[in-house]
């Protein structure tokens, strides 16, 4: 056997009997021989066979469990994975789906929704609330492509109205009415984590008998259990 001085040579040495002990351990929930949905021929770019696979394997999570994690390098086509994966899972039926993604990404997955999904609306989530910066937009706006470039044009809403749209069965249908087709909603990390109406989710005392201590904003006293 050769010396093994690194973990580089532990694993050239040894690939063949990792790779079988990772196969045995994680099953592939989509084998590459296994037969794939019809609904791949339907998106509107063909993926590459590894990106098939990587789409039915996450489609087939989504039936056993609510997560599913995608993780590959840079330029593998992972928006496609994604996109491609709520095309499957969603048989057929309109969808609603939210993408959380880094801010200097979000007009890139818009676009490259219109060019994977058959009869998609985008909607970008542009402001949690209404206010701040009269010049910059707000709310929640649809956009569409044009010439290459991503453009709010189409419905405006806000996430409060949108919220009574979801929250009886009368107000679902009222949404139908508006988009009875597949949608994704766009938002970026930061702006779905932060504000300008912002506010921490605890407070600690300055003064009193829980001086110091991390406290519920709500009630004023520590949260035990």
């Amino acid at each position: 056997m050769p010396e093994l001085c690194t973990i580089y040579d532990y694993m050239r040495t040894h690939a063949s009997l990792l790779g079988e002990r990772i196969l045995q351990e994680y099953p592939a929930l989509h084998p590459f021989d296994d037969p794939v949905s019809p609904r791949i021929e339907g998106l509107l770019r063909k993926p590459f066979p590894a990106q098939t696979i990587a789409i039915m394997g996450v489609a087939k999570r989504w039936q056993q469990a609510r997560t599913a994690m995608v993780v590959a390098e840079c330029g593998t086509g992972k928006t496609l994975i994604s996109l491609g994966a709520m095309h499957v899972r969603s048989e057929g039926s309109p969808f609603t789906a939210l993408a959380m993604v880094p801010p200097h990404l979000v007009e890139k997955w818009a676009r490259e929704a219109f060019f994977t999904l058959p009869g998609i609306r985008v909607f970008l989530i542009d402001d949690l609330r209404n206010g701040g910066d009269e010049n910059k937009s707000h709310g929640v706006n649809e956009v569409r492509l044009r010439h290459g470039r991503i453009v709010r044009e189409g419905l405006h809403t806000t996430l409060s109205e949108l919220r009574l749209c979801r929250e009886s069965p009368s107000s679902r249908k009222r949404w139908t009415t508006l988009c009875a087709r597949p949608a994704l909603f766009i938002v970026g990390r930061e702006r779905a984590k932060l504000g300008y109406f912002w506010r921490h989710a605890y407070r600690v005392p300055h003064s009193g008998p829980y001086l110091g201590c991390v406290v519920n904003p709500d009630t004023g006293k520590p949260d035990c259990g």
